[in-house]
């Protein structure tokens, strides 16, 4: 029996912590209560014996459209004009979520479909694996909304997509889908809709039939490669 959060569903079931983003009447939008939750779900499985794997998903017809644009309206002040305080706030949160999921010892695997877009795109690249369904549209659209990609997004798309597709995305603010991402392997697997979850399901099944302290070893090098401290192999 596993905690949930109103915007978060959990199940730990041998060996893998299903994560669910669960505000599917609002396509998954990342509000500041399903950010908050996430990071809460995810640093409470960081370092759980019981947990190898770690599967994110939306639940309902989008991954994630990235930050609620209702919340954004509270961003503007009376003029207008963003609300600094707040504004660095929700970043903040933003950050700390990507960074719990990039910190995470097990390995993770973004199993996406419908939407990906800004923030919602950033927890997908935040992921090792990445599954996704055909019809996955993806965009990073702030600079269109006036604002610069928040959340470590820059240097984190430079890495995961390659300096050229990043910046692309970046400063166009266009859609994309899995044929772009698939050519840069950025997508793993991109397999019909109705596909998805048993292409997840093999994706898991052969990390779990690995020795699981060979995988977690090298899930810390890969960390390390990639300038993210992960769990201190060294520490007693």
């Amino acid at each position: 029996h596993e905690h949930t959060h109103e915007t978060i569903q959990l199940q730990v079931a041998g060996g893998v912590a299903s994560v669910g983003l669960n505000r599917g009447y609002a396509m998954n939008a990342l509000s500041p209560q399903l950010l908050t939750e996430l990071a809460h779900t995810l640093e409470t499985l960081n370092g759980r014996p019981d947990v190898r794997v770690v599967v994110l998903e939306g639940i309902g017809r989008a991954f994630s459209v990235g930050f609620d644009l209702r919340a954004m309206a509270s961003l503007l002040g009376p003029d207008g004009r963003l609300d600094v305080d707040t504004v660095q706030e929700t970043a903040a949160l933003g950050g700390r979520v990507v960074k719990a999921v990039r910190d995470l010892g097990a390995v993770t695997v973004a199993s996406a479909h419908g939407f990906a877009v800004g923030g919602g795109f950033l927890l997908l690249a935040a992921c090792d694996l990445r599954i996704a369904s055909d019809d996955l549209v993806c965009s990073v659209p702030e600079v269109d909304l006036g604002l610069p990609l928040m959340w470590g997004g820059v240097p984190l798309l430079m890495d995961e997509l390659g300096p050229g597709l990043a910046r692309d995305v970046i400063l166009t603010g266009r859609r994309f889908g899995p044929d772009e991402l698939c050519a840069t392997h950025f997508i793993h697997r991109c397999v019909p809709a109705e596909a998805r979850d048993e292409a997840t399901g093999e994706v898991v099944k052969a990390l779990l039939d690995k020795p699981a302290t060979a995988l977690l070893q090298t899930k810390g090098q890969l960390q390390a490669a990639s300038g993210v401290d992960g769990p201190d192999m060294l520490e007693d």
